[in-house]
């Protein structure tokens, strides 16, 4: 058997992705009942994909960040974008209120990098 990256499955799976999944709804479910508020002035999402949860964000500024380009080619979304990895975010420290990273961190071999980059560009107080 050949084991794909999250890369080159992700580029593979980007044409179709929209579609809902039991995984994706059940996860949605369960980050609904989170009290986070997304009416935020700044909310990152890294692992975004096509960027079908940020549609309904009301923060002042959402920025949509995935390892894919091919999926950030298929967001269909007006907002600022950037294909980059979980742990090398091309952000400043503490710019974002709100770092959502959905569905991630178990494609990532080094989670403590991943959790370390992620509270970098989340400001004091905020929600990662």
């Amino acid at each position: 058997m050949t084991m794909l990256t999250a890369r080159a499955g992700y580029q593979l799976w980007a044409p179709v992705y929209e579609a809902e999944t039991p995984v994706s709804f059940l996860e949605q479910e369960i980050v609904s009942r989170l009290p986070v508020s997304t009416s935020v002035a700044h909310l990152l999402d890294v692992g975004c994909g096509t960027g079908r949860r940020l549609r309904d964000c009301t923060a002042d500024l959402v920025v949509a960040v995935d390892l894919s380009e091919h999926m950030l080619a298929h967001a269909d979304l007006a907002l600022p974008r950037a294909a980059a990895d979980v742990i090398a975010l091309p952000f400043a420290s503490a710019a974002f209120d709100v770092v959502w990273c959905r569905l991630v961190i178990g494609h990532v071999e080094d989670a403590e990098s991943a959790y370390a980059e992620l509270s970098r560009v989340c400001r004091p107080g905020g929600h990662v």
